[in-house]
């Protein structure tokens, strides 16, 4: 089985798709902004399965995003990943890591309805998220 992840049209005319995509470089701009004067409570894997079950409305967001952060004795996850580690100064638990992540503060952006997210981390993994899978399309074949 092959799966294929298409983008569709950011909008119905020249005009729309040009604002839609200058909104999300924006985006995309200010993140790489403030990860270049602080490391943001980011992690590949675990920020997208928490967007992606947060964008889906699921009640529990926490639990893929869970899965994908720690590790088991059989299987190493991000939070036994070395640039982690050396950021986090150890081995976090989902909990502690969302916890250390801090409260979003005045000077933390957020796009679209990101407004309920109680952690940096939630708030940032939408933002870096939420522009893909609104319009990201996957089938499998």
């Amino acid at each position: 089985m092959v799966t294929l992840s298409r983008i569709g049209p950011l909008g119905p005319d020249p005009q729309t798709r040009k604002k839609v995509a200058d909104t999300h470089l924006r985006n995309l701009v200010d993140l790489y902004q403030r990860g270049m004067r602080e490391p943001l409570p980011l992690y590949c894997r675990t920020s997208a399965a928490y967007a992606a079950a947060r964008r889906s409305g699921s009640d529990d967001s926490e639990t893929p995003a869970l899965q994908e952060w720690e590790s088991n004795r059989d299987f190493k996850r991000e939070n036994r990943e070395n640039e982690h580690l050396l950021v986090l100064a150890a081995e976090l638990s989902f909990v502690d890591m969302v916890a250390h992540s801090g409260v979003p503060g005045s000077g933390d952006a957020g796009q679209g309805d990101t407004s309920h997210e109680l952690s940096r981390f939630g708030l940032y993994a939408r933002q870096l998220w939420d522009g893909l899978l609104e319009f990201e399309k996957i089938t499998s074949q």
